[in-house]
């Protein structure tokens, strides 16, 4: 499981189950460039989870922007870069949370 922030309550059930980790180029990630979005983790670490999951939700999205000094509509920036040609493919989405899969490209 990926959070580009830590402001989330995911490890509250089943917490030794997963592994959770934060995008390896955080700030570039925050900042929509694109080869942080293309490889959030580690080649290693994708290859050994097998499924990867990004996980934004509306509170990480006011803590980006208000506690990390993002702008206020920093992910309306790097969610078109979460598509198929950088491994994405959205699996649930309501109102307040985004999940999405990660498959590393070959």
């Amino acid at each position: 499981m990926i959070s580009p922030t830590s402001q989330i309550p995911w490890r509250g059930q089943l917490a030794a189950d997963y592994h959770y980790e934060r995008p390896r180029f955080e700030d570039a990630f925050l900042d929509a460039k694109p080869f942080a979005v293309r490889e959030p983790v580690t080649k290693a670490s994708a290859a050994k989870a097998g499924a990867t999951f990004l996980v934004v939700t509306r509170g990480q999205q006011v803590y980006a922007s208000q506690a990390l000094g993002r702008a206020p509509d920093w992910f309306s920036r790097v969610r078109p870069l979460l598509n198929a040609k950088n491994g994405y493919r959205l699996v649930y989405r309501n109102s307040d949370a985004s999940i999405y899969e990660y498959r590393l490209k070959k």
